[in-house]
């Protein structure tokens, strides 16, 4: 992950009071979990209030990573079991894994950490990604999911790759 306070030249661009992070992540793999709260607790820490997240060469990976960072992009008002970012069905022949709602996350046990730690969270309202035909699955997820928790995400670049569809391993 490349990720940092965008420095935007005031001379030319009135942004205010606004600091917009920037975070470019190729996939969502749980063994980056670690990098990616260490990413989000930088750009808290720099009083980020407005994200541009790259997704462009990000093919997808795993639920959980999903969460985690949906749950540090937004604030802790949306978690909870009434706040659903996700919902699975499986194929009712599938009679390993049953339905299920996922909602945010307020913590996060970090590898090899004994006890869960809080999460950073930005607390955006809007966020602007960078998609490509590479952007796929648990990155559509992120996109889909924010929408559904009402936050505004306006996507730049091209289509998506497109899944309407997970998979379990």
């Amino acid at each position: 992950a490349f990720y940092d306070l965008l420095n935007v030249n005031e001379k030319y661009y009135d942004i205010g009071d606004k600091k917009i992070g920037y975070l470019s992540y190729l996939s969502f793999d749980g063994e980056f979990d670690d990098a990616l709260v260490d990413a989000f607790t930088y750009l808290s820490g720099k009083g980020v209030t407005d994200m541009i997240l790259d997704l462009r060469a990000n093919t997808g990976g795993h639920v959980t990573s999903s969460v985690l960072m949906a749950s540090m992009l937004l604030d802790e008002s949306y978690v909870g079991e009434d706040k659903v970012y996700a919902r699975l069905k499986h194929n009712p022949a599938n009679t390993v894994y049953h339905d299920q709602d996922i909602t945010l996350e307020k913590d996060y046990k970090p590898s090899g950490a004994s006890a869960k730690v809080d999460l950073p969270n930005i607390g955006i309202k809007k966020l602007w990604l960078i998609c490509s035909e590479n952007t796929a699955s648990a990155s559509e997820m992120v996109i889909v999911g924010l929408r559904g928790l009402d936050v505004e995400v306006t996507l730049v670049g091209t289509r998506t790759e497109g899944k309407n569809c997970g998979m379990e391993v």
